[in-house]
């Protein structure tokens, strides 16, 4: 099983105006959000996901405030243009019929009052942990050293 990876927005803007920033980890295996930290230039903070859409990997709601939601609470619909992996990567909002920023409607936020639509932006993250510069040369060494031991034996067989 993967170790979630984190995610974070990038260049997401409102047809308002207003920006939107912040990450949340998310694990593909087990369509998992997590650790929602988004705010949003309008005011709101968004720290608790709400559900997600279509299983999981092409997005998720947020709420400002704890679930359940109620009438007047703060909204962010996220929807991605194509699935969330745990291989990291950038992938773009979808931004026709996609994600907005709104209030519930109603309690239980079945209904959603739509303030404000993204019109652009991206989620990104690293790949999932490398071998770092120095750990690559030294897993390339040995390789050669063992390389070279293989060899050599070869030649004293000879």
């Amino acid at each position: 099983m993967a170790v979630p990876i984190q995610w974070s927005l990038q260049g997401v803007n409102f047809n308002d105006g207003t920006t939107a920033s912040g990450s949340f980890f998310y694990d593909a295996d087990t369509q998992i959000y997590s650790d929602v930290d988004i705010t949003t230039s309008s005011g709101n903070v968004y720290g608790m996901r709400l559900a997600n859409l279509g299983g999981g990997p092409f997005g998720f709601a947020a709420v400002a405030a704890g679930p359940p939601p109620v009438i007047g609470d703060a909204l962010f619909f996220l929807v991605f243009s194509s699935r969330l992996t745990n291989a990291g990567g950038t992938v773009e909002f979808r931004t026709s019929n996609g994600a907005y920023e709104g209030i519930c409607g109603n309690d239980g936020c079945s209904g959603v009052d739509i303030e404000r639509l993204v019109t652009a932006g991206q989620v990104f993250s690293g790949s999932p942990t490398a071998l770092s510069e120095p750990g690559t040369l030294a897993v390339v060494g040995l390789g050669l050293a063992g390389l070279g031991v293989v060899m050599r034996r070869r030649v004293k067989r000879s």
